[in-house]
């Protein structure tokens, strides 16, 4: 049997037991959700492009549930340093030399490697300069740390990279006679639980903001999510912030918000928001931490524990290296034919659409591309298609293909 491709694949075939060898070569060399919701979250950054976030209704039923509970969350903005002591672990990114253009936030944590304790710094992957996106920040940059009622700025260098329609965080290593000026956080040994109140410290347009008691609402496979409160045009700046539970304990880094209603399971009479019937909440978005241990191991070349798997209607599909995304994603049925094609996955990948043709498909076709530096930029994959990894899945026998291009 032979599969033939639309538009971008018009002249690529393969026969599922002899995949073209090629595809698993890189055109570029490296320098450097998954369980993802209906739609992924607009970066906090982007106030401007809120429009581009989902706008669904909540059904009313739900919505008079939700309009009669009691607002559990509260946003500080202004917070003075003093009033917590994440703040020495927060700092403000911003390009080299120009202090004065877009913040982002960023956290310092502390993770153990042979036994050794090492410091890292972290920072929303969109937030580096792409050619994609609005960030600003490059390979280096500098971090503005607060030392009592000082703020001291400190190079910062970003040594690993994920793709922001994957992970989107950022692993950051400090010179070694700057560590001693950092506070860094400790990271949680486990997920937090639903309803368990979270919150977030960073840098709210420039001013050191906190959003506290917000209730865990969703566990992903990649991300947590919870609602958020306070006005929009306060969160730019926001992505990077650690997200913290009750013990001051790094569970996430925040990513971004969405408005959209949470799923059924989500348990929204207990949401803690005020929300009219056609207007969902504000979601908020954070990376767990466990793919910071992903991006250590990735650092210091392990080949355990550097790897994510890319997870489809509750199965294992392939490993995904730290840079990696996929770029190209196919359905079919059990006659070969295409039942769902994106390409050009930029942002977010599709789970939610998906996961809803998963019943009617045999075979999940995946191109898969990574993100690397230019020099300036980042760049997110060569768009070559005979440049990314490919891979066939079959639902049925619960294996790859053979001849795909695995490593």
């Amino acid at each position: 049997m032979t599969y033939t491709k639309p538009g971008l694949l018009a002249l690529v075939s393969f026969t599922p037991a002899h995949y073209n060898k090629s595809m698993n070569k890189r055109i570029f060399s490296l320098v450097l959700l998954l369980v993802v919701t209906v739609s992924g979250p607009i970066h906090a950054q982007g106030v401007g492009k809120m429009s581009r976030a989902v706008s669904s209704a909540v059904t009313k039923g739900v919505a008079q549930k939700v309009t009669k509970t009691v607002t559990r969350t509260q946003w500080t903005r202004p917070l003075i340093p003093t009033n917590s002591p994440v703040s020495k672990s927060v700092f403000r990114a911003f390009p080299k030399g120009n202090p004065n253009g877009l913040i982002f936030s960023g956290f310092v944590f502390k993770t153990t490697h042979n036994g050794q304790e090492e410091i890292f710094g972290v920072i929303a992957q969109h937030a580096a300069s792409s050619q994609n996106d609005f960030g600003t920040l490059g390979k280096t940059f500098t971090a503005r740390i607060t030392q009592g009622n000082n703020t001291i700025d400190i190079p910062a260098e970003i040594v690993k990279m994920t793709s922001p329609s994957m992970l989107d965080i950022a692993l950051v290593k400090f010179r070694p006679e700057d560590e001693p000026l950092l506070t860094p956080l400790t990271l949680a040994k486990q997920d937090p639980s639903l309803e368990e109140p979270l919150q977030v410290v960073g840098f709210g347009n420039g001013q050191l903001s906190r959003l506290t008691d917000s209730p865990l609402r969703e566990n992903s496979m990649i991300s947590l999510r919870f609602p958020m409160t306070g006005e929009r045009w306060d969160w730019p700046g926001l992505c990077g912030s650690p997200v913290l539970n009750n013990a001051g304990e790094v569970v996430g880094t925040f990513t971004g918000v969405a408005r959209k209603s949470f799923s059924p399971l989500a348990n929204l009479p207990q949401t803690g928001l005020t929300i009219s019937s056609d207007k969902p909440p504000f979601i908020g978005y954070a990376t767990k931490n466990s793919y910071l241990q992903t991006l250590v191991s990735a650092f210091h070349r392990e080949i355990e524990g550097s790897t994510f798997p890319l997870i489809l209607g509750g199965e294992k599909i392939i490993e995904l290296e730290e840079d990696e995304f996929v770029a190209i994603v196919i359905l079919r049925n059990e006659n070969e034919q295409i039942i769902f094609f994106k390409k050009d996955v930029r942002k977010k990948f599709p789970y939610s659409a998906l996961v809803e043709q998963l019943p009617n498909a045999r075979y999940i076709e995946l191109y898969i591309d990574h993100v690397w530096w230019n020099g300036q930029t980042l760049v997110e994959g060569s768009c070559l298609v005979n440049g990314m990894r490919h891979v066939v899945y079959d639902l049925k026998t619960k294996q790859i293909l053979p001849g795909s291009a695995v490593r």
